[in-house]
C-alpha cells in the first residue's frame, strides 16, 4: 500500500468511528444535537431552496451516481489511453456503494429523522448517509482525476472546488429535506473519504508510475 495515502485514510476514518461509537452506546448524547440541528435547517425552507436542494439531492441518487460513474470512467480512459484507472473508478464505487455502506447501515439501524419533516421518501436507515458517502467516493475520484491529468492551473482548481462543493450540497441537501441527521452526514463523508483514499493507496502502490501532474 502507499503509505501516504494509507495514513491519510486513516485519519479520514477518526471521526466516523467516534460518531459511530457514540450512536451505538450512547445516542442520547448525539440525538439532542442532531435534533437542534435538524430543526434549524429545515426553518430555512422556502420553496425555492426546496426546489434547488431537491435537484441537488438527485445526483447522488443511485442511477445519477451510476451515471456519472460510469462517464468518469470513459473519460479517464481517454484522458489515460490506461484501462486500470477507470477499473479502479468502477470498483471503488461499486464496493462501496453496494457493499460497505449498505452493511454499516444494516449494522447500526438508525431510524431516519421524523416522517412528518421529511420532504422526500426514505425507506433505508440512516446512518450512515448513503448520499454523502457515494458523491465523497465518486466526486472525489472527479477530483483524483483532474490531479492525474491536468496540469495545474486556475482551470483546475475551479473545478476541483466545484467537485468539493457539489459534494458538501449533497450533505446539506439530506438535512435540509429531513431524511438524515448531521451525524448521519458527517459520518458518510468521512467514512466515504477513508474508502476512497484506503483504495487509492491499494491502487498507487502498485502503479507507482501514476503520479499527480505538475
Amino acid at each position: 500500500m502507499n503509505k501516504k495515502y494509507l495514513n491519510y485514510s486513516l485519519l479520514a476514518l477518526i471521526p466516523f468511528l467516534i460518531i459511530i461509537a457514540i450512536v451505538i452506546f450512547n445516542m442520547n448524547a448525539i440525538q439532542h444535537l442532531d435534533n437542534l440541528i435538524t430543526l434549524e435547517i429545515v426553518s430555512w425552507r422556502t420553496p425555492l431552496l426546496s426546489s434547488f436542494f431537491n435537484a441537488v439531492t438527485i445526483l447522488a441518487n443511485p442511477m445519477s451516481v451510476v451515471s456519472t460513474v460510469v462517464i468518469l470512467a470513459v473519460i479517464a480512459y481517454l484522458l489515460t489511453k490506461r484501462i486500470d484507472l477507470p477499473l479502479w473508478i468502477l470498483i471503488t464505487n461499486a464496493i462501496g456503494s453496494l457493499a460497505l455502506n449498505p452493511l454499516v447501515k444494516n449494522i447500526v439501524q438508525r431510524s431516519p429523522p421524523n416522517e412528518a419533516i421529511r420532504m422526500v421518501k426514505e425507506s433505508s436507515y440512516s446512518f450512515p448517509s448513503g448520499h454523502a458517502f457515494s458523491s465523497m467516493v465518486a466526486f472525489g475520484c472527479v477530483i483524483v482525476l483532474l490531479i492525474l491529468s491536468l496540469k495545474p492551473s486556475v482551470f483546475r482548481h475551479i473545478l476541483i472546488v466545484f467537485a468539493f462543493l457539489i459534494v458538501l450540497f449533497i450533505g446539506f441537501s439530506r438535512i435540509f429535506l429531513g431524511v438524515h441527521y448531521f451525524s448521519d452526514v458527517l459520518a458518510g463523508f468521512s467514512f466515504g473519504l477513508f474508502w476512497l483514499l484506503l483504495s487509492l493507496s491499494f491502487f498507487l502502490a502498485r502503479r507507482p508510475e501514476i503520479k499527480a501532474k505538475k
